[in-house]
């Protein structure tokens, strides 16, 4: 018997791809008998149930043999103060990506109830592939016979999400070995943003120092660095020069990041973490990042799961480390692979999500 019933809702905005992790997890989870799983879509305002917004999901849980439903929702926004006040509220718990400490929280008077929901990257499975095509594939069909040019207007953004979505590679094509050998190079590939794209962020200083490590690291390691900017029409007006070398589509962005020995992550939006972490944690590669900003529901331990630097210079002199020293590739691979398979991986993570939110009583454990 499943040790959990679950009961997702899909609203006609869900961004699909930020989703596609929890949605790969629950599937495996049903696959592996742990679950029930049950998808209601579309669901609309008028409708008697919770209607989430592009970047949250909701679910009603029951553990089996106990007769409580708990309301979950798992918050996906980039930045630590964006949050849905009506969604938090109604909520049991409310798992957030961008966790910080509780009190910040306080205003909406919901600290108790919000918990570090970890990092997150983009993979999917054919279960939870097909019942989202079904779902709300036929929901976005009927929609545009109904008004083309309504629905064009109004779900642009979306239909972009589900065009990478459908790109998105299976997630055991981003698992890896430790022990597997990979190639001695450095993998940054990474994007820069027109101003005011980010805002409240400053995209210009994001840019420069995202422009600054390319340009470090390609001038410190030659050609055993690997990747640059990605090449899109502001990269190649501004930086013509700091272009990656690299694919950039992600089946064969995936396949190159499989083979590089040390992935950089480079500089992000305040308080937040980028799939990139995600995805190296899952090949077990040697990271080099910056410090995490974040709250983890179990911490990335700075010399055990990754090097951290704060300048350009240090992250030359970081990776000059991992290329030297066997011993020390070897431990953090190893570590970043048992967190991964503890933590990351899709089923693990959202099975651990579903025991703390029944094993929590106001924000402690029990």
């Amino acid at each position: 018997m499943a040790t959990y019933q679950v009961k997702v809702y899909l609203g006609p905005r869900q961004n699909v791809y930020h989703a596609s992790h929890i949605f790969s997890g629950l599937d495996e989870l049903c696959r592996q008998g742990e679950v029930a799983l049950r998808w209601v879509a579309p669901v609309r305002a008028q409708d008697k149930a919770p209607v989430p917004g592009p970047l949250t999901v909701l679910m009603d849980v029951w553990r089996t043999g106990e007769g409580i439903c708990k309301s979950i929702a798992i918050d996906l926004h980039d930045r630590h103060d964006e949050f849905d006040v009506s969604v938090i509220r109604d909520s049991d718990v409310y798992f957030k990506r961008t966790f910080h400490r509780p009190e910040e929280y306080a205003p909406v008077g919901t600290s108790r109830q919000v918990l570090p929901f970890g990092l997150n990257y983009a993979c999917r499975t054919p279960g939870s592939f097909w019942r989202l095509c079904g779902c709300l594939g036929r929901e976005y069909v009927r929609q545009f016979l109904s008004d083309p040019a309504q629905f064009m207007s109004s779900k642009g953004e979306y239909m972009h999400a589900w065009w990478i979505y459908l790109h998105t590679p299976h997630f055991t094509r981003f698992e890896q070995s430790p022990s597997v050998s990979l190639r001695p190079v450095i993998l940054l590939q990474t994007r820069v943003w027109r101003p005011g794209e980010l805002l409240p962020d400053s995209a210009e200083e994001i840019n420069a120092g995202r422009v600054q490590l390319v340009r470090t690291l390609r001038h410190a390691f030659g050609r055993r660095f690997v990747g640059g900017l990605i090449p899109t029409d502001y990269a190649r007006e501004h930086y013509p020069d700091d272009l990656t070398n690299a694919p950039t589509r992600k089946p064969d962005y995936i396949r190159l990041c499989r083979r590089a020995l040390i992935g950089i992550v480079g500089p992000g939006r305040a308080r937040s973490e980028g799939f990139s972490m995600g995805e190296y944690i899952a090949g077990s590669k040697c990271m080099v990042a910056k410090p995490v900003s974040i709250e983890l529901p179990q911490k990335l331990e700075d010399g055990a799961h990754y090097l951290a630097y704060r300048t350009a210079d240090e992250c030359v002199e970081r990776c000059s480390r991992l290329l030297e020293g066997a011993a020390l590739r070897d431990r953090l691979r190893r570590n970043v692979h048992d967190y991964y398979r503890r933590q990351l991986q899709p089923a693990a993570r959202m099975k651990n999500c579903l025991d703390r939110a029944f094993d929590t009583v106001d924000g402690v454990a029990s």
